[in-house]
């Protein structure tokens, strides 16, 4: 290892002394031990080394130099807190659980120097004999400290555009169900489409606890959303409009299932994420091609209503882009409009409806119109905004997501 590269990372997994005892099996989380669920956790990390530490045992020393990521192996935690905590050094964790009156010593990242300490306050020996302040002079080092979930993660998730707090929960066999709705809704972005919004989570949250519990990988649901995108391209093709719409609506929603099953399994890949989104990102126009082709034998004039869809589905992302570009967030974060807006926005979703619903009519060429004549709209809007924020931005006035506002700490369910 080279003096310019970082120590690296051990994870040890505390079992409590209550755990150890336990002769009931911890209950699984979409299939998983927590145990198995931190061992992944792990993985993720790109830990050299992960070690199990029942009570009594002193955790090992490496003679290289390394930093350690000590958590408790009774707990589930939220990835946010996993990935606050490794950017802090020298920190203890401590919070309340729920239904809990005093805080706990809940995870820690130390330097060697401080594992000791570390690893006392995890179990909650030293923590509970002395109390949080007391406990952190005991560290070796001053700038150890106790931090809470807010102070390693805020509420609100740009990543997946929603207020949503932190949390550390213990799985007990009552509240496994609980759990799992915490987690796949912890995965689920708050500012998305119509459907995907309201329409797939609790659907989606069954299968996803189904596929989770007989060890199906996210890819093979990926693979299979492949299968129906070429079905309902061909069909689509081939003027077969209600039968295409089936394998649809049927990818749409494994759509959003192979990214929850692999958020919640933590059986994410770099391969799955480009698999995944690069399917998001091409298939829609290819859809729209095939179904102008469909109706293009009974139908003249549809080349210029191809053009606007097929043109303003581009258009549409470079929009965003520029907004993103020159504001530093996306165009649908910036106020309540624009967040509403994404709902019914000229996408995959909001236009396969008006598809069904012309198809259920006998009329697919006039939903495809509509889809053209709803995609121009789609377009002027953001753009309409973009101009707006360079002109507020000009006088001064900051453009940053209604998110940060301080009254949503207390309004945060509006992006569920």
């Amino acid at each position: 290892m080279s003096d310019d590269a970082p120590p690296e990372l051990r994870v040890l997994l505390i079992r409590q002394e209550r755990e150890a005892a336990a002769d009931e099996q911890a209950p699984r989380v979409f299939g998983l031990e927590p145990i198995e669920r931190l061992r992944r956790t792990a993985e993720r990390l790109g830990a050299a080394r992960c070690d199990v530490l029942d009570a009594g045992e002193h955790p090992p020393l490496d003679p290289a130099p390394a930093r350690y990521f000590i958590v408790r192996s009774d707990l589930v935690y939220d990835e946010r807190l996993i990935a606050g905590l490794l950017e802090a050094e020298n920190v203890v964790l401590a919070d309340r659980l729920p239904n809990s009156g005093a805080p706990e010593a809940l995870a820690a990242h130390v330097h060697a120097d401080n594992l000791d300490a570390a690893v006392a306050a995890v179990r909650g020996l030293e923590y509970q004999r002395v109390g949080a302040d007391e406990a952190g002079n005991a560290l070796d080092d001053p700038s150890d400290r106790f931090v809470t979930m807010g102070d390693l993660a805020p509420s609100y998730d740009p990543k997946l555009r929603k207020f949503f707090p932190p949390f550390v929960l213990r799985p007990r066999t009552e509240n496994v169900r609980q759990i799992e709705s915490a987690i796949f809704k912890a995965s689920y972005k708050g500012i998305t489409d119509l459907v995907t919004k309201w329409v797939w989570p609790f659907p989606a949250r069954l299968v996803t606890r189904f596929l989770a519990k007989r060890g199906v990988r996210p890819n093979t649901v990926t693979a299979w959303s492949y299968l129906f995108t070429i079905l309902a391209t061909w069909w689509f093709y081939e003027g077969w409009f209600a039968a295409g719409l089936v394998p649809a609506w049927l990818m749409t929603f494994l759509d959003t299932v192979d990214g929850k099953l692999a958020r919640c399994t933590l059986t994410s890949s770099r391969l799955g994420d480009v698999l995944d989104h690069g399917l998001d990102l091409v298939h829609p126009p290819v859809w729209w091609a095939a179904w102008a082709w469909g109706i293009s034998a009974n139908f003249a004039g549809i080349e210029p209503a191809t053009l606007i869809v097929l043109v303003g589905y581009v258009t549409g992302r470079l929009l965003e882009g520029v907004f993103l570009l020159f504001f530093k967030q996306e165009i649908f974060t910036w106020q309540r409009f624009d967040a509403l807006f994404r709902t019914i926005i000229a996408r995959r979703n909001p236009n396969l409806i008006l598809l069904s619903v012309a198809t259920a009519f006998g009329r697919p060429d006039l939903g495809f119109l509509a889809v053209a004549a709803w995609t121009v709209v789609a377009n002027v809007v953001p753009a309409v905004r973009i101009v707006q924020a360079f002109l507020l931005r000009r006088t001064g006035v900051e453009i940053r997501s209604w998110y940060e506002e301080p009254a949503t700490e207390s309004g945060g369910s509006n992006a569920s």
